[in-house]
């Protein structure tokens, strides 16, 4: 028998291709995981895939207080 699946393939780094597979682990997204950097990935969790990468992206990037340098 025939199983047809609906996907996406996507471009990713290790970093991101991790985070994704952590988010393997309580949904199924992946569908084959295709080379070292493109994944195939279910269709229908594309949307929850970028908001999580997009909020631990958000979560490690460095942040300060200091003012922007002025243009002198």
């Amino acid at each position: 028998m025939v199983k047809v699946l609906k996907g996406v393939i996507i471009k990713c780094d290790s970093t991101v291709k991790q985070v994704i597979y952590k988010l393997n682990e309580r949904k199924q997204i992946i569908i084959e995981d295709l080379d070292d950097t493109h994944l195939f990935i279910n269709e229908k969790e594309l949307e929850e895939v970028k908001i999580e990468v997009e909020k631990l992206l958000e979560e490690n990037t460095y942040k300060t207080d200091l003012p922007p340098p002025s243009d002198k």
